[in-house]
């Protein structure tokens, strides 16, 4: 069911609210009273959408869990890879005060988590053309992901000081450096 304009803006409010104060407490000490005052919509409204700050938090992840999933389904298209990570790496910096407030390892979400598992299932069901003993891939692949999210979490926390170019580039060359060294002879 397509939602219409006003219900999105609305749970983007609520959305933005949380994220604003995820930045000054923990999500266990954020009350629902708090979410509807700063983001001026009322309580009645915010429990027709959401059942509490947890089921909130849950929305905002799974659009950029979505987004997410949107980019790595492309790396099996034409597209040069690089370039795609760039994409995504643009959409992070769009949004990287939310990415930055989830993959805080002090946040109470499960979204770093999320992020690998999505990552790890797409991957894994992919045919990636990676010389090595079919054993190592979850390693490797944990590996990599895991690094590409620490990394990301890293540049956000740094307000993204890097350009993505650099970023992307910088990733993709460990990424292929790293499976240079392990690739079956």
């Amino acid at each position: 069911m397509k939602e219409n304009r006003r219900i999105q803006m609305t749970k983007k409010l609520l959305k933005d609210s949380v994220i604003e104060l995820l930045e000054k407490k923990p999500l266990n000490k954020i009350t629902i009273k708090e979410i509807c005052e700063n983001a001026d919509v009322n309580r009645t409204t915010f429990y027709k959408y959401y059942g509490d700050q947890y089921a909130l938090v849950r929305d905002a992840e799974d659009a950029l869990l979505q987004k997410t999933r949107e980019f790595l389904a492309n790396l099996n298209s034409e597209k040069e890879k690089i370039l795609i990570l760039e994409d995504f790496l643009y959409y992070v910096e769009e949004n990287k005060d939310i990415f930055r407030i989830l993959l805080d390892q002090n946040s109470n979400t499960e979204f770093s988590y999320r992020l690998m598992s999505l990552a790890m299932e797409m991957v894994l069901n992919e045919e990636y053309q990676i010389n090595i003993k079919e054993d190592d891939k979850t390693y490797v692949y944990c590996m990599i992901i895991m690094g590409a999210i620490s990394t990301i979490a890293l540049w956000v926390n740094s307000d993204c000081d890097k350009p993505v170019e650099y970023v992307a580039k910088l990733m993709f060359n460990l990424v292929l450096f790293g499976l240079k060294g392990i690739e079956k002879p």
